[in-house]
């Protein structure tokens, strides 16, 4: 659920609202302010909450608030874990190619042991002739 093992420090926070109010001059900047915002993000790291921020300064004219940055943060969690997933899903798909590539090596080697046809159909037709 966190990004982190540790709270934003107030200096920290003072610094995200210093980027917050740069794009939304309403921004509140005391102490209690940065007191609150602290709080309400806890276990996110001040690098996703700076993102988050110039994300929505891009795409918003609603006001920053810890709300709108904890939601762009997980949506983007939710991306990046997307992402691994296909890149895990990806280096599957590539490990069961090679295994099927061995496996039909194998029955090829036993049907050239045992004498039989490598053709699919021909074992059919070995079987009629008996």
């Amino acid at each position: 659920m966190s990004g982190t093992d540790r709270e934003m420090s107030p200096a920290e926070v003072a610094v995200l609202l210093g980027l917050v109010s740069h794009h939304d001059s309403r921004t509140d900047t005391s102490d209690a302010a940065v007191t609150t915002w602290r709080h309400a993000l806890a276990g996110y790291s001040l690098g996703e909450c700076q993102a988050a921020v110039i994300a929505h300064a891009h795409t918003s004219p609603d006001t920053l608030t810890p709300a709108n940055l904890i939601t762009r943060i997980r949506a983007a969690r939710r991306t990046k874990g997307d992402r691994e997933a296909l890149r895990r899903n990806r280096l599957n798909a590539e490990e069961n190619a090679r295994a099927v590539a061995t496996i039909h090596r194998g029955m090829a080697k036993v049907r050239a042991a045992m004498g039989w046809s490598a053709e699919p159909g021909a074992t059919a037709e070995m079987e009629q002739t008996r």
